[in-house]
């Protein structure tokens, strides 16, 4: 749909001015498809709103970087965790 919309005419030159070869050759090839279904429109705004309705490349960012501090917190806490359990202290103390 997109490509059928640039034409000799969406612009405002004067087809006198133009030369001759650029004019056969828009003759040529300007061909309109205007024989669109209601399905074909509706499967292209059904891509487009896909496309539109994604993260941005800034926000899958920032959520894989709080993912990396968040895994790396948990590393943190889990050694901790394991050298307070090796150690030979009775069991409130632990869960303390």
């Amino acid at each position: 749909m997109i490509e059928d919309s640039y034409s000799r005419f969406a612009t405002n030159d004067d087809p006198e001015n133009l030369p001759t070869w650029f004019a056969e050759d828009e003759a040529r090839a300007w061909i309109p498809n205007i024989n669109l279904t209601k399905e074909e429109i509706n499967v292209e705004k059904e891509a487009i709103k896909a496309y539109n309705n994604r993260p941005s490349k800034k926000v899958e960012e920032a959520k894989g970087r709080k993912r990396k501090r968040l895994a790396k917190a948990m590393e943190k806490i889990k050694k901790k965790a394991n050298v307070i359990a090796d150690q030979d202290l009775n069991e409130a103390s632990k869960m303390r």
